[in-house]
């Protein structure tokens, strides 16, 4: 996720950008192993891959919630693998992950921290990190993929994860609103400064008032 590209880009390493959309891949042996039938090593193969990534996202210093969230989240998932209730996490795991993601979108919103904010910071000049308009396109973005992380939770309830459909629809809504952290951002800050009747230039945007949502 690069909210806040365009005016605001700062070039990083290509190492550090990579870290950017590691912890996503952890999904990828987990959807797979589980289509296939082999939801057990699917959790087992995750858990061990967001170990690795989180561990690698804060050697290089970019460590992030998400990184957080996916070896936590596997981790609970094997040890519920030992119990009665195992059954029923395979059949809505899908569900219970893309769930715990809007909460913490959702969460972050509320406390007034979107959490695209801390991937935004690593591909922008510190300069406009306080910025009205970056941050107002921050918390376009994080409702943009709370929205979406909702939208996944239901969707997955509906289907249940072992059905391809299902992540067709989850993971084609999660990279659309990828995609809108490369897309949007270049063109708000033109929108907020007509918006506020401002011809300045993006040094001159702390004194625009601050509007996160409208």
């Amino acid at each position: 996720m690069i909210a806040g590209r365009g005016s605001w880009g700062r070039e990083q390493p290509r190492s550090r950008r990579l870290t950017e959309i590691l912890s996503y891949f952890s999904l990828v042996p987990l959807v797979a192993l589980s289509v296939a039938g082999h939801f057990e090593i699917g959790v087992i193969s995750a858990l061990a891959l967001s170990l690795t990534f989180a561990v690698v996202a804060a050697k290089s210093g970019n460590l992030k919630t998400m990184d957080i969230i996916f070896p936590i989240f596997f981790a609970v998932c094997g040890i519920s693998l030992l119990l009665p209730i195992a059954g029923a996490l395979e059949e809505y795991a899908g569900s219970l992950l893309w769930g715990v993601l809007a909460t913490m979108a959702l969460i972050s919103l509320a406390i007034g921290r979107p959490f695209t904010l801390q991937h935004a910071k690593q591909r922008t000049t510190k300069a406009v990190w306080d910025t009205p308009p970056f941050i107002a396109v921050n918390y376009l973005l994080t409702w943009i993929f709370a929205v979406v992380f909702t939208v996944n939770t239901v969707v997955s309830a509906m289907w249940g994860f072992r059905s391809l459909a299902t992540h067709v629809i989850c993971f084609g809504l999660l990279f659309a609103a990828i995609a809108s952290t490369a897309v949007l951002p270049k063109h708000y800050l033109p929108y907020y400064m007509r918006k506020h009747a401002a011809t300045s230039v993006p040094g001159d945007v702390n004194r625009l008032p601050p509007d996160p949502i409208s």
